[in-house]
Formats: structure tokens, C-alpha cells, sequence
């Protein structure tokens, strides 16, 4: 609803949510993801001094004054050895490719759209810590925490202002804009599946205007990144990451059957931009 998770954009979510669009098709990492959730929850608990329980496999909570707020933690967690039924925090289990967005483990970096997440099931639980262990290509474990301190508190009450105009929204047939995400794309491209052949409709100005020009714009943005890009590469030789002013703005990684380095963006993603509270207190 936010517009801040590369899986769903505001309209996408909207129109799932009003019926209007299917379910999201089943991708390779979720499937994945769903598998390594035990294994993953696993590890976090193990070892001497750990908390010795786990409480299940939990359902789905919902706020008692927003039935709309709704949370379905992996984990809950109780610090005591002895009363296992007592949820004191709550264990969010992630996997990632490359670990884009999580920073020192032990911290609260996580990516913003996984923060927005835990926040959000806090608040519906009314419970204040929670704790997330992750898998990082398979092999690199790490854990990570998040307390409600101030500034979570600031971002829950953003989250709820948000979620609370986005219900209004489904309440009135208030269609979210179309942005640039991926998945509005996508799910308008669901709404048409078919094909009238032949016939024509009139775009009219300006949007006819604007998809020729923006194409035109694209492209010849596209060659020059091209161009600036080979010239990075070029730049950067063994080195892992590139800078600017201080940042690290590209890094060099390899994958894939050749396995020759290719250039990755360090730069958190635009998205996080839209609520500066909510990025503040991830940097």
C-alpha cells in the first residue's frame, strides 16, 4: 500500500483486494522461501543460552479496534523456559539472493519494506520486539533485531494513516495512480488478457505524445547507461566497489555460468524515498 515492496504496488494490491485481479502467480523464490522457512527458523533457536521456545507456527491476528490490520508472524517467541504459551517477541524468517538492504547483522538494517512488515505485525500484536534471521545465498546466516523505540512508533502511526486512507480508498472506488512499478504493469496487463484484432483505439493527446516521446527518451537513456557502463567496469578493474563522493554507488559481483563480474547498483531503492520518516530511521 505504500508503494514500498518490489512484490506488490498500490494499485496491483488494490485491485487483488477489490477482486478485480487474480492472486500473484507462484514465483521460484517464494516457493524457496517457504521451503527454508523451518530450516532457517531452526538455526535461530539452536545453541546454548537460546530462547527455548518456539510457540508454533502461528495464524493470522487481527487488531481488536482495525479488523483491516492484520498480522501472520512466522515464530512467536517466549523468553521463558518454563511458559511456552507466553509470546514476548515475534521471529520473521528471510531468505535473499545477494542481501540487498541488510546491513550489520545484530542491527535493525533491514530493507524498508521488510521493516514496514515487522512494524506492522507489532503494532497488530501488541508486542514490541521482533527479531529476524535470514539466509543469504544460501549459506551467509544472519540475524537482526528491531525494538519500538521512538521512531518505530513514528513509523507505525505513518503505517496506519497510510493503511487506514488506503481501506477508504476501497470503501469509496478511489482506483490508486498508476505508477512505475513492476507489478502495475503487470496487473493491467491481467485486465485485457484478449485480443480484439484489428481494431483500433484513439490514445488521444497527450498520452499518445507521451509514449512516443518517452520511448524515444528511454532508448537513448538506455545507450548512454550503456556506454557509462562499460567505462565503470572498465574504471574499476579487481575492485569491488566503485565511489562517489564517499558512497559506495556500484559494486562488481559475478554469477551465472560464466561467472565474469558484473555491475550491481549500491543505492537504496527510490521506492524508500516516498515516506522520509520510514527511511530515516533506516539509515
Amino acid at each position: 500500500m505504500l508503494g514500498l515492496s518490489p512484490y506488490e504496488s498500490p494499485l496491483s494490491l488494490w485491485l487483488r483486494k477489490m477482486g478485480l485481479a487474480g492472486p500473484q502467480a507462484k514465483r521460484a523464490e517464494m516457493e524457496w522461501g517457504n521451503r527454508l522457512e523451518p530450516v532457517v527458523a531452526d538455526k535461530f533457536f539452536e545453541g546454548d543460552g537460546r530462547w527455548p521456545w518456539g510457540i508454533g507456527t502461528p495464524a493470522t491476528y487481527t487488531h481488536p479496534d482495525r479488523p483491516w490490520q492484520a498480522a501472520s508472524p512466522d515464530r512467536f517467541i517466549s523468553y521463558s523456559a518454563t511458559v511456552a504459551e507466553q509470546a514476548d517477541a515475534i521471529l520473521e524468517v528471510k531468505t535473499s539472493p545477494y542481501g540487498e538492504g541488510f546491513g550489520i547483522p545484530g542491527t535493525d538494517e533491514i530493507p524498508v519494506y521488510y521493516r514496514c512488515q515487522v512494524l506492522w505485525y507489532l503494532s497488530t500484536l501488541g508486542l514490541s520486539t521482533a527479531h529476524i534471521a535470514v539466509l543469504i545465498g544460501g549459506y551467509d546466516y544472519r540475524e537482526y533485531k528491531i525494538e519500538l523505540n521512538q521512531q518505530a512508533l513514528e513509523d507505525i502511526d505513518t503505517l496506519i494513516v497510510e493503511g487506514s486512507a488506503f481501506i477508504a480508498s476501497m470503501k469509496g472506488n478511489r482506483r490508486p495512480n498508476i505508477d512505475s512499478h513492476d507489478q502495475t504493469y503487470q496487473v493491467l496487463r491481467e485486465q485485457h488478457p484478449d485480443i480484439t484484432a484489428g481494431e483500433d483505439i484513439d490514445l488521444g493527446t497527450p498520452l499518445g505524445f507521451d509514449y512516443l516521446m518517452t520511448k524515444d527518451d528511454l532508448t537513448a537513456a538506455e545507450k548512454k547507461h550503456k556506454i557509462i557502463r562499460s567505462q565503470v567496469i572498465d574504471a574499476m578493474g579487481n575492485a569491488n566497489y566503485g565511489t562517489w563522493l564517499g558512497e559506495r554507488i556500484v559494486r562488481r559481483q559475478a554469477k551465472g555460468v560464466d561467472g565474469l563480474p558484473f555491475l550491481a547498483s549500491t543505492r537504496k531503492d527510490p521506492r524508500e524515498r516516498i515516506h522520509p520518516s520510514i527511511q530515516g530511521a533506516k539509515a
